[in-house]
């Protein structure tokens, strides 16, 4: 295996790939690199392990957005590739690294905001660690558990599924791009941002709810596959279409746009389209299912007390994620964030 180029030229994905192709199985590994979470044997469960980090000037901003708030967002992203296997929250410990001359209130206000979001979700803080850093960093380390046959993979589409989504997208980069433009002073940001739609975006992307409900209640109802939108829907499409080696095709016209992204991209000049596809953080589930089963599916959504669901695709023979327009095919996999090849500050986290 050659490791020459920079990371920047192997991309996220390609370092990624080499990862997996380097790391061996070990003792008691179900699942391993290449889905949301690692699965382990854990008596007649699986245990549910996962891992994020969080970086000042890459995944958050202090200017756009409060301590408590980042560790809030931070995280809801952590528990959110548990909720994308369909498995019950266990326990989350995390690791902080600052420089010497940070205030300790935000220390204070960035735990406030996790201890916030374990008390929702129901999932312990029980330790972590403390080092000296350059910049703010948080990594989290969150384990759940799931049943045995009740698992939700991104590895298992089929031809003939349906590609569904949980909710709306699009509204965490809106709210992101307001509180941008708001702070940078564009004109009409500000009004924007106080408005009921405005307001629904910044809530978005500042307070999003990883979809634990709705992951159980979807591994119970025998879905194909499913993932978390965490780096776009576009992006995410594609690793769902790859990891399960089929073909993908979203219709523009079904993407369903949170409130606020149209008159977010109306005053900045951005698609509205391209922040559905591309904007992430979203942490709505993106699955698969066949189509006898998709009634099943958004009943027990709905007596969950989960919402429903939206059909946004097709799964098919072949390969690649594709976006079908009335102007043809586009490539889903150039829509979405990429780690050394992204260059967006407040962008999407690895999932």
């Amino acid at each position: 295996m050659s490791w020459e180029g920079s990371l920047r030229d192997l991309g996220e994905e390609g370092l990624l790939s080499m990862l997996r192709k380097r790391i061996p199985a070990g003792r008691g590994v179900l699942l391993g690199p290449g889905d949301d979470a690692a699965l382990l044997e854990w008596g007649k469960e699986l245990l549910c392990l996962t891992t994020d980090m969080y970086v000042e000037g890459v995944h958050f901003d202090l200017s756009l957005l409060s301590a408590e708030g980042v560790g809030f967002r931070c995280l809801a992203g952590a528990v959110s590739d548990l909720a994308a296997m369909g498995a019950e929250p266990l326990a989350v410990v995390v690791g902080f690294g600052a420089p010497g001359g940070v205030p300790a209130s935000v220390f204070g206000s960035l735990l406030e905001g996790i201890l916030q979001g374990s008390t929702e979700w129901d999932i312990p803080l029980v330790g972590g660690d403390l080092v000296s850093a350059p910049v703010l960093v948080l990594g989290f380390t969150a384990l759940g558990r799931a049943e045995r046959g009740r698992v939700l993979l991104r590895s298992r589409a089929v031809p003939g599924d349906l590609l569904c989504v949980t909710g709306p997208l699009g509204g965490a980069a809106a709210g992101l791009a307001l509180l941008k433009a708001a702070r940078d002073g564009v004109e009409g940001a500000s009004e924007l941002a106080s408005s009921e739609k405005g307001r629904a975006a910044i809530r978005a992307h500042a307070r999003p709810r990883p979809r634990l409900g709705a992951g159980r209640v979807l591994a119970a109802a025998g879905v194909t596959a499913a993932m978390d939108v965490s780096d776009g829907l576009g992006i995410d499409a594609f690793r769902m279409a790859r990891e399960s080696g089929v073909r993908v095709e979203i219709a523009s016209e079904r993407v369903p746009l949170a409130p606020g992204v149209r008159e977010v991209a109306a005053l900045l000049g951005l698609d509205p389209l391209g922040l559905a596809l591309g904007g992430g953080e979203e942490y709505e589930l993106l699955f698969a299912v066949a189509p006898d089963r998709l009634e099943e599916a958004e009943e027990a959504l709905r007596r969950a007390g989960e919402g429903g669901l939206l059909v946004v695709g097709e799964v098919l023979h072949g390969e690649g994620a594709w976006l079908r327009t009335a102007e043809g095919l586009a490539d889903l996999a150039s829509f979405g964030f990429e780690h050394y090849r992204s260059g967006r500050s407040g962008g999407p986290e690895e999932s």
